[in-house]
């Protein structure tokens, strides 16, 4: 029986290894790079277009579960008062991604698909707020901290606006 204590350290095992399983399957050539140890994997032969929307829906799946697995190991770890499940999962996923971005730039060790497999996939499917975290990243770091903050001013205020009347007018939408 999980503990309420044990549980999101499970979860977060299981992130762990839904990231790694697919990068231990693949072939590989390790190398390094900068002193950075590197695994060049490689894409498969198929169609690239094929392959990249299947790593893409397989990660995504991956990072779904593994984002529920978190919420509900959170829930039983802390209750449901604050939205800690959420927090969670959006610094976990940022942190993630930006582990990944930053890697992937340095080294380019990851082949199509399985960059899109990590990035739009597991991050995409864990959290859609580590593509956010990284798009105002992106625009602070090209000299646009003025872009950055309209950026997240807009994506909070748009987004909670929206869900906001989404939420309205679901009423008059039903029959």
């Amino acid at each position: 029986m999980l503990t309420s204590v044990s549980t999101p350290w499970r979860c977060l095992f299981v992130l762990i290894c839904s990231i790694m399983v697919p990068l231990a399957s693949a072939q590989s050539m390790t190398g390094t790079s900068k002193g950075i140890a590197t695994a060049m994997i490689t894409a498969p032969p198929e169609s690239a277009l094929l392959s990249t929307v299947g790593a893409v829906g397989l990660g995504g799946a991956l990072g779904a579960m593994s984002r529920y697995g978190v919420n509900q190991g959170m829930e039983l770890w802390l209750g449901s008062g604050f939205p800690y499940a959420t927090l969670a999962v959006n610094v976990l996923g940022s942190f993630g991604l930006g582990l990944t971005s930053g890697w992937l730039a340095q080294t380019g060790a990851l082949a199509p698909p399985w960059d899109s497999f990590l990035i739009a996939g597991f991050f995409g499917g864990f959290t859609t707020f580590s593509a956010f975290s990284k798009d105002t990243a992106g625009l602070i770091q090209s000299g646009d901290p003025s872009g950055a903050s309209w950026y997240v001013i807009g994506s909070v205020g748009l987004s909670l606006a929206a869900l906001l009347s989404g939420q309205f007018l679901v009423p008059f939408l039903i029959f």
